[in-house]
């Protein structure tokens, strides 16, 4: 599907692996998610086919998906408690994804989306990309 539309936002593992369990069958791929990379401003991308070097040639089964979004989920927070993520937002600029001030709490969760033409960084063997993102909870 060219016009593909895909953007959720959540928290944990578990539901990042069922939220790559919806991409997948979103995108109708039938074999396991063959790689991925991790790019410093995207995050994590996930590829169905890899042919580049710079993707890492990592087959990952339908049975073992519980397992890679733990370890996306961890990974994301070691790069936070780094400080390699911008965790605020510029002054003026409204970003749903970062720590803007509101009337409320903020917690760090993830987000999971493709860009245009359901592909990620103008890649077409890339379907998802998941990022680093803050959570904004109301009163």
């Amino acid at each position: 599907m060219d016009n593909r539309v895909f953007n959720v936002n959540g928290r944990g593992a578990k539901m990042l692996a069922d939220t790559i369990r919806l991409a997948i069958s979103e995108e109708c791929l039938c074999g396991p998610i063959a790689g991925w990379k991790k790019d410093p401003k995207k995050g994590f991308i996930l590829y169905w086919f890899v042919d580049s070097p710079s993707v890492t040639s990592f087959p990952v089964s339908k049975e073992r998906i519980d397992s890679f979004a733990a370890l996306i989920v961890d990974s994301l927070e070691e790069d936070w408690a780094k400080g390699l993520l911008k965790k605020e937002c510029e002054a003026g600029v409204e970003d749903w994804d970062y720590e803007c001030d509101h009337d409320g709490d903020n917690h760090l969760g993830w987000r999971a989306f493709c860009e245009d033409w359901g592909h990620v960084d103008h890649d077409a063997y890339a379907f998802l990309c998941i990022k680093p993102v803050w959570l904004w909870y109301g009163k």
